[in-house]
């Protein structure tokens, strides 16, 4: 009996320690994926390898490139989106991040939350002209499928699918500034997608200008990239000191779980 009960003992401990073993490493590959960071300062003069660029009409403008690094003052860098005047809708682009590290392949991402610096040049209002982020795009195209978290001076806004440097695709949600945001001013962009809800806000410093929101029919998915979309030519975006966020799938959060409820079980039993 004796002997049983110490086979038996040995059998459960050795079974717990095994367990224990296991939800060790379900936990430190769920804390080992809990957030992949991704940041892109925009300092070096030489463009990023892992973002990908594109143009309105598929090509870049020659002779002049609508893409570059450049000082914006107070020793500050920005990636700048230049329409040069002349170019037409040519020199439109959209510019994408499609790296892998991490939990995030080839750019792709589900649930993330992201901040951005952000400047215009624009001195007034214009028709058709805005400036932002696109998210959840499911190509690298200019006018991909996705949503575009657009902002000019006046407001912010969410539009799903836009066509063209001019058309920014069906309006979801907008909110007005009380007054417009200024040329050659910072601002912060902060944008988060958790399942199918998305929400986006501008701020300067510590106050919010405005806050957007969208829920759509579906979990949101694709890539991140900066874009701008000017109905008008000579006017540059800038963006700059990306940081994004992307959170893991729940499943390796699961199995933990799991674990945690099967480990429990069976230190009760060995105990009894």
């Amino acid at each position: 009996m004796t002997s049983t009960n110490q086979n038996s003992y040995s059998f459960f401990s050795v079974f717990q320690k095994t367990l224990v073993g296991f939800a060790g490493l379900s936990l430190g590959l769920s804390v080992g994926t809990a957030a992949t960071d991704i940041s892109e300062s925009f300092t070096s003069e030489t463009l990023p390898a892992d973002w990908t660029d594109s143009y309105y009409n598929g090509t870049a403008p020659d002779p002049n490139y609508a893409i570059d690094i450049v000082g914006v003052g107070g020793g500050i860098d920005m990636l700048r989106l230049q329409r040069y005047s002349g170019h037409a809708a040519a020199s439109n682009v959209a510019y994408y991040y499609t790296g892998t590290t991490g939990d995030v392949t080839n750019g792709v991402l589900g649930d993330f939350s992201a901040t951005l610096n952000v400047q215009t040049k624009q001195t007034s209002s214009q028709a058709a002209s805005t400036q932002g982020v696109m998210v959840g795009a499911q190509s690298t195209t200019y006018a991909s499928t996705g949503f575009y978290v657009a902002y000019d001076l006046d407001g912010l806004y969410i539009y799903e699918n836009p066509t063209s440097h001019t058309s920014n695709g069906t309006l979801r949600d907008s909110d007005a500034f009380d007054s417009s945001i200024l040329a050659d001013t910072t601002y912060e962009l902060g944008i988060s997608v958790n399942g199918n809800e998305l929400i986006a806000s501008l701020s300067s410093g510590a106050t919010e200008l405005g806050t957007v929101s969208y829920t759509a029919g579906a979990d949101i998915e694709g890539l991140f990239g900066v874009r701008s979309a000017f109905g008008n030519s000579g006017i540059s975006a800038y963006f700059g000191d990306v940081e994004i966020t992307a959170i893991p799938e729940p499943s390796s959060f699961a199995l933990l779980g799991a674990m945690g409820a099967l480990l429990f079980v069976v230190s009760r039993r060995s105990v009894r």
